[in-house]
């Protein structure tokens, strides 16, 4: 089983990846197929603007052990069965197309600038890991 042991900075794992190398490895495995052409074309118009590309300043990674569910937050299902959505409304955020529910006000503002990933999966099932 491959774990996350955060007391150790520089611990590698069993494939000789660092925790870091591990999560840019999900991110692009996971973004890449999506985003790869727009990413490759703002590259290369960076470049004939003499540009750099930008980098991130910072990474938040909210974890919500023994939060609400995902439906009453980040993943609504409007479309749902009345016992499945949940009883919160839905709004518009500020990446067309994305939709939190009435608790996140503030999240949907800002939306257009992070990521929510709304699906996971491993073979742990412990949940705390």
């Amino acid at each position: 089983m491959l774990r996350f042991p955060l007391h150790s900075p520089g611990h590698r794992f069993c494939d000789g990846l660092t925790r870091r190398q591990t999560l840019r490895l999900g991110a692009t495995s996971l973004f890449g197929g999506l985003a790869l052409p727009r990413v490759l074309q703002a590259e290369e118009a960076a470049k004939a603007n003499g540009q750099r590309p930008a980098k991130a300043k910072s990474c938040l990674f909210i974890f919500l052990e023994g939060g609400p569910p995902q439906q009453d937050m980040w993943d609504p299902k409007p479309d749902a069965p009345a016992e499945i959505r949940g009883p919160f409304q839905t709004i518009s955020t500020a990446l067309p197309g994305v939709i939190f529910t009435e608790h996140c006000q503030n999240c949907a503002k800002i939306a257009n600038k992070f990521t929510v990933v709304r699906s996971h999966s491993h073979t742990d099932n412990g949940h705390s890991t």
